[in-house]
């Protein structure tokens, strides 16, 4: 079990514990009065509390743990460690998105962004389809499908963004096709 003092993170209690103490002490006092030259000397019993620190070893008790200002902290809850970083925050533990899943979700919105430029720079080949061979037709089809499919390479792999790859548009296919020329 995990234990906590205000402003550290929870770790295993220390091989021993400073817990304060404190007891009612009764002890004789002698007071020395001297009235009208007279000296006169009274004793007696006079109760006070004296405080004092005593170092304690396992098995601690519940009051010892709280006394030495020791507090359970709770149980670290389940999370995605690729995705998800858990870290403590002043008496309880918080999930955050890890470094690398702001990277990635940042990268599959810049995909995505990509991904639309180039379906809505090609929108005008639809209206031209009339025009075209069912060939050419459906290779355009075909594009502007794997355009879309390009989000089904989030395999839920902290780097699955990286292994996306882009569809040549038909026209880089007649391009690849003569050789890298325009004829």
């Amino acid at each position: 079990m995990l234990y906590y003092k205000l402003g550290e993170l929870p770790a295993e209690l220390p091989e021993s514990l400073e817990v304060p103490r404190s007891r009612d002490v009764t002890k004789m006092v002698t007071l020395v009065t001297d009235e009208n030259g007279t000296e006169e000397t009274i004793e007696r019993e006079e109760t006070f509390t004296e405080v004092f620190t005593e170092v304690v070893a396992p098995p601690y008790s519940d009051d010892d743990i709280a006394l030495s200002g020791y507090t359970l902290a709770p149980d670290k809850p389940e999370y995605d460690p690729i995705l998800q970083k858990c870290v403590w925050q002043k008496n309880n533990w918080l999930i955050v998105s890890s470094d690398a899943a702001i990277e990635r979700e940042n990268a599959w919105l810049d995909i995505r962004k990509v991904r639309q430029g180039i379906l809505d720079s090609t929108d005008y080949i639809v209206d031209e389809y009339n025009n075209m061979s069912e060939e050419d037709v459906q290779a355009w089809k075909d594009y502007r499908q794997s355009l879309r499919d390009i989000t089904q390479h989030r395999t839920g792999e902290i780097d699955d963004w990286k292994m996306v790859t882009w569809p040549d548009s038909p026209y880089q296919k007649i391009y690849n096709e003569n050789g890298g020329t325009d004829e």
